[in-house]
């Protein structure tokens, strides 16, 4: 049982959603640089004498191109996980691996949409993986 490799599998757009996050921050960081504003010691981009403004610009383009390489990876991911999720054949399942990996919704919020205790989202998820997991070692055989 092998429940962490489907965790590992569907946290891969909680991931790739981090990674737009922080290089959005940097292309923040670096606007404030080109617009010459001050940048605390921790956000200072080391530009070793390259700092200038079109240095700034390419850099924050170069940004920009990562995050739009990085959206057409999640939405082939989405599409993927979407359909190995819709192979559980369990309305319940489906629904909760859907909201928790897909929407990135809160087992709170999971649990108020599903009007499940938040015990019983925790054992369906559980469950859930477990079934997931069946599914991608289907896929890898």
């Amino acid at each position: 049982m092998e429940v962490m490799e489907a965790k590992e599998y569907l946290m891969q757009l909680h991931n790739i959603d981090k990674n737009i996050k922080a290089l959005e921050n940097e292309i923040l960081e670096l606007n404030t640089l080109a617009e010459g504003g001050a940048i605390t010691y921790e956000e200072r981009v080391q530009t070793s004498g390259r700092g200038s403004t079109e240095f700034i610009v390419c850099k924050i383009a170069d940004k920009k191109s990562e995050i739009y390489d990085i959206l057409n990876k999640k939405v082939e991911l989405i599409g993927e996980i979407s359909t190995k999720i819709s192979l559980l054949n369990d309305n319940s399942m489906e629904a909760l691996l859907r909201k928790r990996y897909i929407e990135s919704r809160s087992w709170e919020r999971i649990a108020v949409d599903m009007n499940y205790s938040i015990r019983r989202v925790y054992q369906l998820h559980g469950n859930a993986l477990v079934e997931f997991d069946k599914i991608l070692n289907k896929d890898c055989s």
